[in-house]
């Protein structure tokens, strides 16, 4: 093998590492709701969608995995804000 195949495979191994350190830290893939068989793997294949519409998202913006987790957490808590007073006839400023 040369220095460059080395390096090649290298390089393959740590976007591999990379990948399973998103879907396990930012998008909880690791946290099961559910224990039979066929919910855990929905649940899977539901997050790697999720995480790979994300991760479509993250590199055309070309920020990194926190920032996005931070923009979606900022969305979701404004809108439910903005909900919560609509039901409760509050008007937003």
């Amino acid at each position: 093998m040369t220095f460059e195949e080395f390096q090649e495979v290298k390089n393959a191994s740590w976007r591999i590492e990379e990948f399973h350190r998103g879907i396990k830290q930012c998008r909880n893939i690791g946290n099961f709701f559910v224990r039979k068989r066929f919910p855990v793997f929905e649940y899977i294949s539901l997050s790697m969608r999720a995480f790979f519409i994300l991760e479509r998202i993250r590199i055309d913006k070309k920020i990194n995995w926190y920032e996005i987790r931070r923009e979606l957490n900022r969305m979701t808590v404004g809108n439910a804000i903005i909900s919560l007073c609509k039901e409760v006839s509050l008007s937003i400023i």
